[in-house]
């Protein structure tokens, strides 16, 4: 429904394949939860009239707060958006500190007695967010997750692990095997020759050593059929460098991952993370 907006019973069991008896159970459901409402009814094509459900974006809100280090400082900015992605609500403001409490009153007003769904959460790799994320857990009882471009980007193909590479931090990953996507986090503590954070882009010589590194040990840790890795800053020579560089390094491997370069800008990867943030599941 959060797809199509708007829908009949026997629509959502031709759809999603489900009988119309477990359809009629969850539309109540969603109904009486305020994520579908009747819209009224339209022609059955020879029978009676079937009622039409609409999707109810403002039954809930979702918060992405995103935090970068600056000048000694940190820069926050909280966006709220309701079930559709639409922005109600962007504040910005700087933190000497962040600590477990210091979006509350935020949070407070910017959902304005709205249920909130789902928390996102964009902070520097040197920031935990342990305590923060298990705060805003059990203040509001909705989902707290770690901000992840790639898998708002990750095609629907199988043992794909798909990679965005922001400027001036670690790379953001995500792995699609047997239907199920499983972030991979931990991507800033691999041994690479420099820190993501000061790398440049334009340096293509250890940019190329510092991919064909990371993909190297990604294939020999996760072993997928094929790479998707989405940056900004791709070139036709830096591209052949990075296959011909990996393919020397996996040089004995059975299987040899296919590599597709897609080009991404931050406000593609910022979408991205909209549309997972989004997400009902």
């Amino acid at each position: 429904m959060q797809d199509r907006m708007e829908a009949t019973r026997p629509q959502l069991a031709d759809a999603s394949g489900l009988s119309l008896v477990t359809i009629n159970k969850a539309v109540a459901s969603l109904c009486l939860q305020g994520v579908l409402r009747l819209k009224g009814t339209v022609p059955s094509g020879g029978g009676r009239p079937v009622q039409l459900y609409a999707y109810n974006a403002a039954h809930a809100v979702c918060a992405l707060f995103r935090a970068e280090a600056e000048q000694g400082f940190l820069r926050g900015v909280l966006e709220v958006a309701d079930m559709s992605g639409r922005v109600l609500r962007q504040q910005e403001a700087r933190f000497s500190l962040l600590q477990e409490a210091s979006l509350d009153d935020w949070m407070d007003a910017a959902t304005r007695r709205k249920r909130l769904h789902r928390v996102v959460l964009n902070l520097p790799p040197a920031l935990p967010e342990t305590g923060l994320a298990a705060h805003l857990r059990a203040r509001y009882g909705c989902s707290v997750r770690r901000a992840n471009a790639a898998a708002g980007l990750i095609s629907a193909r199988e043992e794909t692990l798909a990679l965005y590479l922001p400027p001036h931090l670690p790379p953001q990953g995500c792995f699609r095997r047997r239907g199920v996507l499983t972030p991979c986090d931990t991507l800033h503590l691999l041994p690479l020759p420099t820190a993501w954070e000061t790398l440049d882009y334009e340096d293509h010589t250890l940019t190329e050593e510092m991919v064909s590194r990371l993909l190297h040990l990604l294939t020999a840790t996760h072993a997928p059929a094929r790479f998707e890795l989405f940056a900004d800053f791709w070139t036709e020579r830096l591209q052949t460098r990075i296959r011909y560089n990996l393919s020397a390094k996996l040089r004995g491997f059975d299987r040899v991952p296919q590599l597709h370069f897609r080009p991404c800008t931050p406000a593609q990867a910022h979408e991205a993370v909209w549309r997972g943030c989004l997400s009902e599941s």
